[in-house]
């Protein structure tokens, strides 16, 4: 069913336990799989185990809600082809797999719950509660409908999760962890390091010098594939923009002040007030509160201290009448004045009593203000009407054969030539090109080749595009002498690396002999520093990862070298202290860690129950109902 609908369903009942086993079990899933079950049987299900099944059309209507997520949250449509790539069908698989293995072995087991017990844990729950504190039914209703669920349905759904709440709960419900366990991950976690160091540079490397041509030539043997030049693309395009077309265009003041009368609604910032409202469950006690506040026998700010309401428990908001939900509401506060109080008001949720406590008026743009903005918009509008008009006569110049030069000639456009581009959108120099739908049309050029009939690349509002593929160099090995820059680059570039690592063993070995690390830096011009409280996924202070890594794996008061922060200079540390903290089991940061690794322990604890489920219950999964609910096979 929807996730929007049993989110809400969080609190009760030990619900927050199957949530958290629920989540680490699919992770388990996928990370190991689930077994070759994949077998044909019954025409309308993909997953049956027992008298447990989930349909194709359910399967296809989860998965489908999946894939519209995912092309929301990217920003656009994703394929069938690119959701299977990045695994969604096997991730609601495992999902409703685990799902319908529970479902058996409760049914097994004839667990079951009484649907006055779901609507006891329904009526609790805070997200169906009107602004006075109790449930409310019309909510509740609102929100199935807003849902496309019915309330059967729903408490349907919420019987079997509850059910397999039950039965992870009494496996892995609170799993203890051993405090030898919880120690142990408290000292890695809490551990501390300090070193002291010292950096070699570039400078500590010196003048590598140039290589002999014979080196130089057989350093660029051995590493060919590196200075590969790129396949690149020559092609032509032509972009068109209401933005272009709207330049050419006029619009008379005239038309601008018609069209600002008739909109004058866009250019009105309208009145907002600062509403507070006291909600009551029953008319009654509304209207006697109402008549205390009008008879002077109690102010606004009384009542709601005796109804126990705190400052946020009152607050509106400043809004706009169109803001308030309730007309009926939204009405009687923009009717009130600036601190004024109202009587008993009977809106849909509840009675209730507002007050304003401020009122910011409309604010209206002159005419003069808005008039540029006016006018652009209306020529963008009338550009964009016209843009189809354009797009329809120069894909009929393309059909009768004319080059886009040509066309562009005809149409007083532009048409931009571009000699070299490689797959990334980079000229032969590296540097990126900045291209009108720039994604988009690189794709395209490296989909087609020269001489095709291409489709335009079509920028919805931003505007079309059309290009075509004029010729295409080969990706090739260049010669020594066409890399020669890059080749020198990376040997000297090596050389320093190998100069570095050499001074840094130099350094080592005196270290290993006795020497103090203050007089083997004094002797080689080099400051020492520190790094203190170094923690394994703390602050670096500078240091690389993999330098912080190697602090933790050297012993106290011995030594090591790694690469800087930077990628190229080198470090040489002395490791001079390691503090662990006392360990305190009942200290916040470790109660909280023991509740992690108690959902890790209830997790394996989970998982090995699932697969036993899978084995036992005879689990099956039909591999054709599944391509079929994905759209295996579109593109």
């Amino acid at each position: 069913m929807l996730t929007s609908i049993r989110t809400t369903f969080a609190k009760g009942f030990a619900r927050w336990i199957l949530i958290g086993l629920m989540a680490l079990l699919i992770l388990s899933f996928g990370i190991w799989g689930i077994q070759d079950v994949f077998t044909g049987f019954r025409s309308n299900e993909v997953v049956s185990v027992g008298q447990t099944v989930v349909s194709t059309e359910q399967f296809q209507r989860i998965y489908n809600r999946e894939v519209q997520q995912l092309s929301r949250r990217i920003g656009k449509p994703i394929s069938p082809t690119e959701a299977r790539l990045l695994g969604l069908d096997r991730q609601v698989l495992e999902r409703l797999t685990a799902s319908a293995l529970l479902d058996e072995q409760a049914r097994a087991y004839r667990l079951g719950l009484s649907s006055e017990k779901i609507a006891a844990t329904v009526m609790e729950d805070p997200n169906f509660r009107s602004p006075s504190g109790q449930f409310d039914r019309n909510y509740f209703a609102a929100i199935l409908r807003e849902n496309g669920m019915s309330e059967p349905a729903f408490f349907d759904e919420q019987q079997r999760v509850y059910l397999r709440g039950q039965l992870g709960e009494s496996l892995a419900g609170k799993s203890a962890v051993p405090e030898a366990m919880l120690e142990a991950y408290a000292r890695f976690r809490d551990e501390t390091r300090s070193i002291s160091y010292v950096t070699l540079t570039d400078a500590s490397a010196g003048d590598v010098g140039q290589p002999e041509p014979a080196a130089l030539q057989a350093f660029y043997e051995e590493r060919k594939g590196d200075f590969r030049s790129p396949e690149f693309r020559r092609f032509t395009y032509i972009a068109v923009t209401p933005e272009d077309l709207a330049a050419k265009a006029t619009v008379t003041d005239d038309e601008a002040r018609a069209e600002y009368e008739a909109r004058k609604d866009r250019y009105t910032t309208a009145e907002k007030r600062t509403v507070q409202q006291i909600a009551f469950q029953n008319a009654v006690d509304a209207q006697a509160a109402a008549g205390r506040i009008s008879g002077g026998q109690a102010t606004f700010d009384q009542i709601a201290t005796e109804r126990k309401l705190k400052p946020a428990d009152l607050d509106l908001g400043t809004v706009t009448k169109a803001q308030l939900l309730d007309p009926v509401v939204a009405e009687e506060a923009f009717k009130l004045p600036e601190g004024g109080v109202s009587g008993a008001v009977q809106g849909k949720l509840s009675t209730s009593i507002l007050r304003v406590t401020k009122i910011e008026p409309a604010v209206v743009t002159p005419f003069e203000t808005a008039k540029e903005e006016i006018k652009k918009n209306l020529a963008v509008e009338r550009a964009r009407q016209g843009l189809g008009d354009l797009q329809d006569k120069i894909e009929d110049e393309r059909a009768g054969g004319a080059s886009l030069k040509e066309i562009a000639d005809k149409f007083k456009l532009q048409a931009q030539e571009i000699l070299a581009m490689d797959a990334q959108g980079r000229d032969a120099a590296g540097q990126p090109y900045r291209l009108p739908l720039q994604e988009e049309l690189v794709k395209a050029v490296f989909a087609n080749e020269p001489g095709t009939d291409t489709e335009v690349v079509d920028g919805r509002d931003q505007g079309p595009v059309w290009y075509h593929v004029d010729a295409i160099e080969g990706a090739r090995e260049r010669t020594l002498d066409e890399a020669k820059g890059d080749v020198l680059a990376l040997w000297t570039k090596e050389e320093k690396s190998k100069r570095l690592q050499a001074r840094a063993d130099e350094l080592l070995k005196e270290l290993g002999s006795g020497k103090p690390l203050d007089e083997v830096a004094k002797a080689a011009n080099l400051e020492v520093k520190q790094a203190w409280g170094l923690k394994r996924n703390g602050e670096s202070q500078g240091l690389s990862a993999a330098a912080v890594n190697l602090v933790f794996a050297t012993p106290v008061k011995d030594r090591a070298t790694a690469l800087s922060g930077n990628g190229s200079d080198r470090v040489v540390f002395e490791v001079t202290e390691s503090i662990v903290p006392p360990f305190d089991a009942k200290g916040q940061q470790n109660v909280a860690l023991a509740d992690q690794l108690s959902g890790l322990v209830g997790q394996d604890l989970l998982t090995d129950y699932v697969r036993q489920l899978e084995d036992q219950l005879g689990l099956e999964v039909n591999n054709a109902n599944l391509s079929r609910a994905v759209g295996a096979g579109e593109s």
